[in-house]
């Protein structure tokens, strides 16, 4: 009779043993697939952000090539002009040139890129949003035609929504992600410079949240005017 409750009582033993490593590894296996998708989402972040930040640069390298083809009679003077909405006209001076600092590239209404500041009266105008550019296509397949994420963009330029020029701007989704493009200039013995050097540093700066983590991605890119390169001493 105790030979029967002895092996009763192991039994019972050997089950909840088994029963705590089943446990433990569950638990193991959640917390790993857990730890997995939100390395999957991080990278995923990642690469977008990346994507972002190389539009950027590509964006700038637009304004560079259009005010060169453009002003082909004046490239040393115009090349780094700063796109208007009327872009036809440079007359050399300085002043209308892509000042140093901190702005925003977007597509205006005419899918051309534009600059704006950053900042304007207090406001952080860098937040990115997916918008749909064409209103009258279906280009989601859902049959609804003003949802559509067909591409990024900024969506307020001013600071006055009865002043903005941003194409899709109407129907816009916040993606999380800030874009900042930042803009110096280099003299040709490598150190800082005014709009009449030429040499354009453009650092394209992404940012997001996710979790409680902040993340940051940078590209940066020397543009010139394509002149006076064998002056350049570093």
């Amino acid at each position: 009779m105790n030979l029967f409750k002895n092996i009763k009582g192991e039994t019972i033993a050997e089950t909840i043993i088994a029963l705590s490593v089943l446990a433990i590894g569950i638990t193991l296996s959640s917390v790993l697939m857990g730890n997995s998708l939100r390395n999957m989402n991080s990278s995923k972040s990642r690469v977008v952000a990346v994507n972002i930040a190389r539009e950027g640069i590509e964006a700038m390298r637009n304004i560079r090539d259009t005010n060169w083809l453009k002003f082909s009679s004046q490239r040393r003077g115009c090349w780094n002009h700063m796109p208007v909405p009327n872009p036809d006209v440079c007359d050399g001076d300085p002043l209308n040139s892509i000042q140093p600092g901190n702005y925003i590239v977007y597509k205006d209404m005419d899918f051309r890129w534009r600059l704006a500041p950053a900042i304007v009266a207090l406001k952080d105008l860098s937040d990115v949003y997916l918008v749909d550019i064409d209103t009258n296509k279906d280009t989601s397949g859902d049959s609804l035609k003003d949802n559509d994420e067909d591409m990024y963009n900024h969506i307020s330029t001013t600071g006055n929504p009865a002043n903005e020029d941003a194409i899709g701007r109407d129907n816009a989704v916040d993606t999380g992600f800030k874009r900042t493009i930042n803009i110096s200039y280099l003299t040709n013995n490598g150190g800082t410079g005014t709009t009449t050097d030429n040499r354009m540093v453009v650092s394209s700066t992404v940012t997001w949240v996710r979790g409680d983590a902040n993340h940051t991605t940078q590209l940066t890119t020397h543009l010139s005017d394509y002149l006076g390169r064998d002056n350049l001493t570093d």
